[in-house]
């Protein structure tokens, strides 16, 4: 059976979000657990300049923010959602920021 696991970082996160934002970050769950890899742009991507190949982030919008979830499978093919956080306006700092922390947080 496909499963998703989480971060108890991630976990935090999402619990903090308001009402509609962890409702449209449930829906994006939602998806990539029906889809598991398959799932397309714009919902998720390749993080381009992670040293692990197989890390990647579910996107969602919410109520005109948009939100990056990062992930990985793990050996096992489990979904792992390890970070995310409002990203903001600018992209290069965001993912230059993000990258290094969501190392840290799968390394743990």
């Amino acid at each position: 059976m496909w499963s998703i696991e989480q971060t108890e970082i991630f976990e935090d996160w999402y619990y903090s979000l308001d009402g509609a934002d962890r409702g449209n970050v449930l829906a994006a769950m939602l998806m990539f657990w029906e889809k598991r890899s398959m799932l397309p742009c714009p919902h998720a991507d390749i993080v381009n300049g992670s040293r692990s190949p197989n890390r990647k982030e579910l996107c969602t919008q919410s109520q005109g923010n948009p939100l990056r979830t990062f992930f990985m499978f793990d050996p096992q093919r489990t979904g792992v959602l390890l970070y995310a956080r409002d990203r903001g306006g600018n992209d290069k700092r965001f993912y230059n920021e993000m990258i290094p922390i969501v190392g840290r947080v799968y390394a743990v």
